[in-house]
C-alpha cells in the first residue's frame, strides 16, 4: 500500500509500504505543502478502490525531523462501536410486492447490457438515470461506510413497493440506540477543486422506514433533507426479541432515498 495526495495518485506519493495480515503499520509522509486530501491505495485487495483518509487542517508546516520514519510497526487495533449493518453485508437485502420484480417498468424492460454488483444494478451518471423507476440500485461512494469497499444503495421515488432491509439478530433485548449512516460529500475531484456534485442530502426527503420485529413493527421518523454526513440519530428502542430489521422503502417526497448502513448501540444499563 501507499499514501497519495489524490484519488488518482496523480499528485505526491509515498514509498510503498508491506502490511502483514492482522498487523498495524504506522505510516508517515512528506510533503510540499500540507495536503487538502490524503489517500490509502492498497494495489489489490478487498477494497479495490482508494480509500479516503480523514486529516486535520494543519495551521502549521512543522520542519521534517531528522528520525523521520517512512513507516513503523504500530499497535493499533480497529474498533467498531455498536453492531453495523453495511449494504454489503448478509443481513442487508431487497424485498418487492407480489409480482413487481417481473411486471412493467425497470425489472419488466431488463437489458442484458446492465452490470451488477452483488445483485444490484450498478449505478453510475448516464448509466441507470431515468431507468430505474422506483428500483434499487447500488453505488461506490467514497465517504459511504464500508468494512472494505465504500457502496450505497439507492432508489428512485416509488410507491414502497421496493424495499432495503437491514436484519440482524442482537445479542440480547433491552433498550438499544439505533444510527443511519447518510454519505457525506460526493466523488472529490483533484486536491483544491471544487465538487462536481453537490452533498447527498440536497436530494433527500422524509424517509418511509420503521423496525420490523416479531412482535410488531414500529415507524421510524426520519427526515434525510436535516440529516449530516456520517451517523444519524434515529432513536432509541426497546426490544423484546434479539431478531430486528429496518425497513426502508423507496416511498419519498424527495428525489432519492439511501440505504448506506445502520448501527445498533445497547443504551449503558438496559441488557
Amino acid at each position: 500500500m501507499f499514501l497519495a495526495t489524490d484519488r488518482q495518485a496523480w499528485g505526491e506519493l509515498a514509498d510503498p509500504v508491506r502490511v502483514d495480515p492482522h498487523t498495524s503499520v504506522e505510516v508517515s509522509m512528506a510533503t510540499d505543502e500540507p495536503p487538502s486530501q490524503l489517500w490509502l491505495h492498497s494495489y489489490f485487495s478487498l477494497n479495490r478502490l482508494p480509500v479516503r483518509l480523514e486529516i486535520d487542517d494543519a495551521d502549521d508546516v512543522s520542519e521534517i525531523s531528522r528520525s523521520f520514519v517512512p513507516a513503523r510497526p504500530s499497535e493499533w487495533i480497529p474498533t467498531v462501536a455498536g453492531i453495523v449493518v453495511d449494504d454489503l453485508d448478509p443481513g442487508f437485502s431487497v424485498e418487492t410486492d407480489g409480482d413487481v420484480a417481473t411486471g412493467e417498468g425497470f425489472w419488466g424492460s431488463y437489458k442484458e447490457d446492465m452490470e451488477f454488483d452483488q445483485g444490484l444494478p450498478w449505478w453510475s451518471w448516464g448509466n441507470l438515470e431515468g431507468r430505474l423507476e422506483g428500483g434499487w440500485s447500488r453505488e461506490t461512494v467514497y465517504s459511504s461506510w464500508g468494512k472494505y469497499r465504500h457502496t450505497m444503495a439507492r432508489a428512485t421515488p416509488g410507491s414502497g413497493e421496493r424495499r432495503a432491509v437491514f436484519t440482524t439478530k442482537l445479542p440480547n433485548v433491552g433498550r438499544w440506540r439505533l444510527d443511519m449512516h447518510i454519505p457525506g460529500d460526493p466523488v472529490p475531484q483533484m486536491p483544491d477543486m471544487d465538487y462536481v456534485r453537490p452533498p447527498f442530502t440536497t436530494f433527500l426527503g422524509r424517509y418511509d422506514m420503521w423496525l420490523r420485529a416479531p412482535d410488531g413493527e414500529t415507524t421510524i421518523e426520519f427526515d434525510g433533507s436535516g440529516a449530516a454526513g456520517g451517523w444519524n440519530d434515529l432513536g432509541e428502542f426497546d426490544l423484546e426479541s434479539p431478531r430486528v430489521s429496518v425497513v426502508v422503502s423507496n416511498r419519498t417526497d424527495g428525489d432519492v432515498v439511501i440505504a448506506d448502513a445502520i448501527r445498533w448501540q445497547q443504551v449503558p444499563g438496559s441488557d
